[in-house]
């Protein structure tokens, strides 16, 4: 791959505030002066202002947000959506504003914190039509619970391990996006001739790490900063051996999370001589991305890393399996550019390419606090009302209201209560409906919602995770669906939530039972009782489908090189599901990433335990032995 020059742009960002809608009205016709009063946008509200607040030093920067800082500079991730591909090619953005990557319609910048006054100067860009800002962090599940008992030891339920019917991924290319991995791992290595360690994996870049100039190992990444630093380090698979034979401690060791997602996908199991805990596919190539360290996560890089894997991959069949969670974000619509982004990349018809993304673990939030993330009402003219009511813990985030409207003069709104909070409303030009954004402040707030032209009309209410747990939703409107989190709630991608399908910690020669993470005994084949529940807002069946989350035994990063660890949640789920797919590329590597999700969907287990499906919970159903069985008869 050429190295990507970055390229310094000349004006200032632009986000149009142009004022007036072009909104079909079959009900009135506005006034001019009305039209004014709601302006048209293409970016929040509060994302602007959030902008404006960035700290534009390193020492001001909060330790949960991951803006990326070089220098003196700290910079803010933006993702562009354009009209089309003319309208991007045509876009000659400001000082101050870095793009580092563009697909189709798309653009990745930075923006530099300190020239942000430069935005008033938007108002006369041309072309673009919706601008979101990233900066979020990530929760995991907590450790589990290991319990001395009398209890007989429950048999796990049957998953593949080792491939399947003959298949173990040779050929195909499984990419781990994470917070790195261990590579000295024996799980991640081979022998050759000599009894030499080789490396099974082709390629690691860590967009944390910086290079340590002539002699070091691996190369400066092909994407840059503004100020010409690279974006981490891209180590090949030459170098990654070399240090496995000469050890000299120049490549870090991380992975605490991406170590035992790429354990489940594809670890060989050679850490031990029974090979007991052999992943899916173990003679599956092997490409890790670190994009995550201790919470902050680079998701600004999701695009620029998938088409850097394309390349590397060559015409090798892909998987990527994402086990990071970004954030309660977005209307859980695929309206997100990140989002949008990733499904044209990884459309339905495109051949020999899949992308896996957990659901994430917000059901009950895993002992973090209330999971009251979601709210819904319905409501229609004065008489007949939707009240939201929220407790705020941050001053920094946001409640989002997405109306099934696209008429912004319609609804109306008042805040009971004083002092009231700071809102906004406007249309999003993405997914058609109106959008009324309430800035958070450290306090009780209740909005009551009518039509006035009593209409029958329905609201989802958000609360922004960014910063973490920002505040939670309380009384009746509630809602314990739709909280899957992005780039999860995509419309594409194979969206995976988790079951239970092991008690036993069997490391030991002893296996010792293991409860759930909420400290209950587990009835197996049961949903996990901490996967986010979908769907998405717009309808689309999330989860795809739910996979053996619990509990899994695989590699763990650090000290050791053959060690293994307890293992679980969706982004246990997610690798395995990425290996099963990983076998199925195997055997037909001209598979469409269409025909792979409808294989799985058609052939997902549906019983008493799942329900009636599709469904928020399960999706189209189980991922388990039986289903994998029949995916793979109706491939011959």
């Amino acid at each position: 791959m050429k190295q990507r020059a970055v390229y310094a742009l000349s004006a200032a960002l632009m986000v149009s505030l142009t004022f007036g809608f072009l909104l079909a009205d079959t009900r009135s016709v506005r006034s001019e002066e009305r039209r004014k009063a709601i302006p048209k946008r293409t970016i929040s509200p509060l994302d602007l202002k959030r902008i404006e607040s960035f700290p534009t030093t390193l020492g001001a920067v909060p330790g949960d947000l991951s803006l990326p800082v070089g220098g003196d500079a700290v910079y803010v991730p933006l993702q562009i959506e354009f009209k089309d591909v003319a309208s991007r090619l045509r876009f000659r953005p400001p000082e101050g504003v870095t793009v580092y990557y563009e697909f189709d319609r798309f653009a990745d910048a930075f923006l530099d914190t300190r020239v942000k006054q430069s935005l008033e100067d938007v108002q006369a860009m041309e072309g673009i039509v919706w601008i979101d800002v990233e900066a979020d962090t990530v929760r995991v599940p907590p450790p589990p619970k290991i319990i001395e008992t009398k209890d007989k030891a429950r048999a796990a339920e049957r998953t593949v391990r080792g491939g399947f019917n003959g298949l173990r991924g040779k050929g195909v290319v499984v990419a781990v996006i994470d917070d790195g991995i261990d590579f000295r791992h024996k799980d991640f290595t081979t022998l050759d001739k000599e009894g030499q360690p080789v490396s099974r994996v082709l390629y690691y870049w860590d967009t944390f790490a910086r290079h340590g100039g002539k002699g070091a190992p691996g190369r400066p990444a092909p994407f840059t900063y503004p100020n010409g630093t690279p974006i981490g380090v891209v180590y090949s698979q030459e170098d990654l051996t070399a240090e496995l034979r000469t050890p000299t401690g120049r490549i870090v060791t991380v992975g605490a999370h991406g170590t035992p997602c790429a354990g489940v996908a594809a670890g060989n199991g050679s850490a031990r001589t029974d090979k007991r805990f052999v992943g899916v596919a173990p003679e599956a190539d092997l490409i890790a991305v670190r994009i995550g360290q201790f919470g902050p996560w680079n998701q600004f890089l999701m695009g620029p890393v998938c088409d850097w894997i394309d390349e590397k991959a060559g015409k090798r069949p892909v998987v990527i399996s994402c086990s990071f969670g970004h954030a309660q974000q977005g209307g859980r619509d695929g309206s997100r550019i990140t989002e949008r982004q990733l499904d044209t990349r990884f459309a339905s018809g495109r051949k020999g390419r899949a992308i896996c993304i957990a659901g994430g673990n917000e059901a009950n939030n895993l002992g973090f606090g209330a999971s009251n993330y979601h709210a819904e009402v319905t409501f229609r003219g004065e008489e007949a009302k939707g009240t939201l009511t929220w407790n705020a813990f941050t001053s920094n985030g946001r409640v989002t209201i997405h109306v099934n409207t696209d008429d912004p003069d319609d609804v109306a709104f008042e805040f009971k209560g004083t002092p009231k909070p700071q809102a906004y409303r406007y249309v999003h030009p993405l997914s058609k409906v109106l959008i009324i954004e309430v800035g958070l402040s450290v306090q009780s707030s209740q909005i009551e919602l009518w039509s006035k032209s009593r209409t029958h009309l329905r609201a989802d209410a958000y609360i922004d995770t960014n910063p973490w747990n920002s505040g939670s939703f309380r009384g009746t409107s509630v809602s314990r669906v739709g909280l899957l989190r992005t780039p999860g709630t995509m419309s594409g991608a194979l969206t995976v939530g988790s079951y239970d399908f092991n008690a036993l910690d069997d490391r030991a020669e002893r296996p010792v039972v293991v409860r759930g993470s909420d400290g209950k005994s587990m009835e197996l084949g049961n949903l996990s009782y901490y996967t986010s529940p979908g769907y998405n807002r717009d309808g689309t069946v999330k989860p795809h489908i739910v996979s053996p989350g619990q509990w899994h035994v695989a590699s763990s990063a650090g000290g050791s090189a053959q060690g293994y660890m307890l293992f679980n949640g969706t982004s246990a789920a997610t690798p395995y599901t990425a290996g099963v797919v990983a076998l199925m590329l195997q055997k037909k590597p001209d598979l469409t990433f269409g025909e792979i999700k409808d294989l799985i969907r058609r052939h997902a287990t549906r019983n008493e335990i799942t329900g009636r499906t599709p469904n928020p919970h399960w999706g189209h159903g189980r991922f388990d032995f039986t289903a994998v069985q029949a995916v793979f008869k109706a491939l011959q």
